[in-house]
């Protein structure tokens, strides 16, 4: 199977670029610096629905990256928390964390994870894929035993668990696709990439 070597993951995300290194992908990851918090202020702005802000995150990550790298493939991706027809913004400390995971305790919320693929700095794919996660009723005491044992995982972290760890156990049930809600949706990617090597 033809995997083109010229791979750009548009991407700070150590989660992401470990989802690309174990598929052995070669690749390169370089931070794209967009404004998140400018871009979403002014989605805000215009109207524009929060269910398609990742979208136009995870576009402006590899359009910007792929402006000077014209010449390789550049993917850009983004998540979003809905929780109550908001977006929850990622957090910073243990208390936050708490708070957070508080909020989403015995709750549903959705996942919206998006990927943009660019080529010679035009567009040339997107997918959005929608996860809803209902957690158990956990013990606060769990929480905050989770939180300790975890935290240097989970901060940084709008929805602060990691399913592909002890986060899992936070879950009483799961609809969606694995690897989008790591942070891509990467066999969607691989299939992409493979049917169409000749755009490198």
């Amino acid at each position: 199977m033809h995997m083109t070597p010229n791979i750009i993951l548009a991407s700070n995300s150590l989660t992401r670029q470990k989802l690309f290194a174990n598929a052995n992908i070669n690749f390169r990851a370089i931070r794209s610096n967009v404004d998140e918090k400018l871009i979403k202020h002014q989605c805000e702005n215009n109207n524009i629905s929060i269910y398609e802000i990742s979208e136009i995150l995870a576009d402006s990550k590899a359009r910007k990256v792929s402006l000077i790298n014209e010449h390789s493939i550049v993917i850009g991706c983004d998540q979003t928390l809905i929780f109550k027809n908001t977006i929850l913004s990622k957090q910073k400390n243990k208390k936050d964390i708490l708070e957070r995971l508080y909020t989403l305790n015995n709750n549903t919320h959705i996942l919206l994870t998006s990927a943009v693929i660019y080529s010679h700095s035009k567009l040339v794919w997107k997918k959005t894929t929608k996860a809803i996660l209902k957690m158990h009723h956990n013990d606060k005491q769990y929480l905050n035993d989770y939180v300790n044992r975890n935290y240097n995982q989970i901060v940084n972290s709008p929805g602060c668990y990691m399913i592909e760890g002890e986060g899992v156990r936070l879950f009483e049930h799961i609809e969606g696709d694995y690897f989008s809600i790591l942070g891509m949706p990467l066999i969607d990617i691989l299939s992409f990439l493979n049917l169409n090597s000749e755009l490198n």
